[in-house]
């Protein structure tokens, strides 16, 4: 066999091995990448829809829903309605307008210490004013006896919640990506019609609907001021906005609404930009 054969064959190998590695789970770490989000593809306003949350309005841009409601002068659980104009981008200070006037405040002195009254101050006799025995104070706890701390209660289903565990058991068909022929804000698995989806970590539950394009029936789940976490195009979903969800819960059932086929799409996303789920996600072979 020549040479030139033999490298075409070890390069055939090679090539075989390494496509049956994406064929499996995920099983070192990947480096944690989030998606650049372009300023002059974010409009000025949103008018808000029936439906609509500010959760949900900033999924739609890939927005931090704390800046949204910072830019309109909300709370971050404030309630929106139908018709209502979010602006996106804080508003531009109004040019023009005039300082107000400042009013002139007279300083005075201000008046010197008053001085205090002298009294005059006869000596006592201390031979003639009887000693009081001072009474021993009991104390009411004894010396050697240190006080005890209060006890803390541990809520053992936080041990493990710094893992953020995977949504299914089902395979993984497209990871996340920041290339433009592959852009993908998340992961994608094939499994099958009502595969349990499970909440990947502990939190609780800001949209349960069907309202945003695109997503099919959809769960958001907030775990903390950071990080939310989204199961798209499920056939049933098990949770309403407002639950709070133990992590490895069964929040939905796997579907294809809003898909040509049966899978569930998987996004993290920290401050409102999608980011690498399986920088997160609990390293296990599956």
């Amino acid at each position: 066999m020549s040479l030139k054969i033999k490298k075409i064959i070890s390069i055939s190998v090679l090539a075989m091995l390494s496509a049956g590695c994406f064929s499996s789970k995920i099983v070192d770490p990947a480096p944690v990448y989030s998606l650049p989000i372009k300023a002059e593809s974010v409009p000025e306003f949103h008018t808000v829809k029936e439906g609509e949350s500010l959760y949900t309005v900033a999924w739609i841009y890939d927005l931090d829903y704390h800046k949204i409601a910072s830019n309109n002068y909300l709370s971050s659980k404030a309630s929106i309605y139908p018709g209502q104009k979010i602006y996106l981008k804080r508003p531009a200070p109004v040019h023009g307008a005039r300082p107000i006037a400042q009013q002139s405040i007279e300083i005075r002195p201000v008046n010197a210490k008053p001085q205090q009254a002298t009294i005059d101050q006869k000596p006592v006799n201390t031979s003639s004013v009887a000693k009081t025995p001072t009474p021993a104070t009991s104390s009411t706890q004894p010396a050697n006896q240190a006080a005890k701390p209060a006890s803390v209660a541990i809520n053992n289903n936080q041990k493990n919640n710094a893992q953020w565990l995977w949504p299914t058991n089902a395979k993984i068909t497209k990871l996340f990506s920041v290339k433009e022929q592959e852009y993908n804000k998340g992961i994608d698995f094939s499994g099958n019609l009502n595969d349990p989806i499970y909440a990947t970590k502990a939190g609780k539950v800001v949209y349960s609907g069907e309202g945003l394009r695109g997503y099919g029936k959809l769960i958001i789940i907030k775990h903390d001021e950071l990080y939310l976490s989204a199961y798209a195009h499920n056939n049933e979903l098990l949770v309403r906005e407002g639950d709070e969800v133990a992590q490895g819960k069964i929040i939905a059932r796997m579907g294809k609404t809003d898909s040509p086929h049966v899978k569930l799409h998987f996004q993290i996303r920290k401050n409102g930009q999608p980011v690498d789920p399986s920088g997160y996600l609990k390293v296990a072979a599956k």
